[in-house]
């Protein structure tokens, strides 16, 4: 088990099980994607956002690569230290609620793993 600490707030990162949730993320986003009707609305930008310390930038990077997960990072919203990793499944695009369906089951699983974050929504 491959394990990174971020000392200032004594969290634990166990960078295989974020991989593992990874993979199963981008699984349950496309099932998403593909799971209703685009609805031919406007074009958007939803994407689930996980809220990590920033400590663990590089780890992060490495377990999501090759996922599937497509990885937009910044520091908008978040608390100091924090970074934000803005993912979405490399296989959907779309617009209308296709893509805020992928978005949120992607969150859906980031959350039930224990990952703290939310869903961005943003239309065009």
């Amino acid at each position: 088990m491959h394990t990174v600490t971020d000392y200032s707030t004594n969290r634990t990162l166990n960078v295989d099980h974020l991989r593992a949730t990874a993979i199963a993320a981008e699984a349950a986003g496309f099932t998403a994607f593909n799971g209703g009707k685009d609805d031919g609305g406007s074009c958007n930008f939803d994407s689930a956002v996980l809220h990590l310390p920033t400590a663990w930038r590089e780890q992060v990077l490495a377990a999501l690569a090759g996922t599937g997960l497509h990885v937009y990072v910044d520091d908008w919203m978040c608390d100091p230290g924090e970074t934000a990793f803005h993912v979405r499944s490399e296989r959907t695009g779309g617009q209308g609620f296709s893509r805020t369906r992928a978005a949120e089951a992607i969150q859906a699983t980031f959350k039930a793993a224990g990952y703290p974050g939310t869903t961005y929504y943003q239309m065009d």
